[in-house]
């Protein structure tokens, strides 16, 4: 009975050493002062637009728009909000990534917007790809 102790102390280290050892020889090098910039300040030309109850790119009233040089998600051109949840995706796909960004709210809820999505930056780092969701 005296092994289990350190049967469990070695199985421990293990997965430790498993877990944080290749992320060690994977990682590369990582410049510091190289960002890729993700937004023009100009237009949308390099995303995707998705709202649930439309088809990819087609960003219904307008919902995602920029203007004065920063993306905007505005639902003022519409009557009820009809869970027309929005999304818009970058056109490539990244890892080992880090994201510097600024963001704030404006506006109101619309009256029938879901209590959870009150404030919500909306941000989703990891998701499925944009072709792969149906309409709804």
């Amino acid at each position: 009975m005296k092994l289990a102790p350190m049967f469990l102390v070695s199985t421990f280290i293990g997965i430790l050493l498993f877990f944080n050892f290749p992320n060690n020889l994977d990682t590369k090098e990582i410049n510091k002062d190289k960002w890729v910039k993700l937004f023009n300040g100009k237009d949308l030309k390099d995303w995707h637009v998705k709202i649930r109850g439309y088809p990819l790119d087609v960003n219904y009233k307008n919902t995602f728009r920029v203007t004065d040089g920063v993306i905007q998600v505005n639902y003022d051109q519409y009557d009820d909000f009809n869970e027309s949840y929005g999304h818009i995706f970058y056109k490539n796909e990244f890892s080992n990534y880090k994201l510097r960004l600024q963001y704030r709210f404006t506006g109101k809820q619309l009256k029938d917007g879901a209590g959870w999505a009150k404030r919500n930056s909306g941000i989703m780092i990891h998701c499925q790809p944009p072709e792969s969701m149906g309409l709804n």
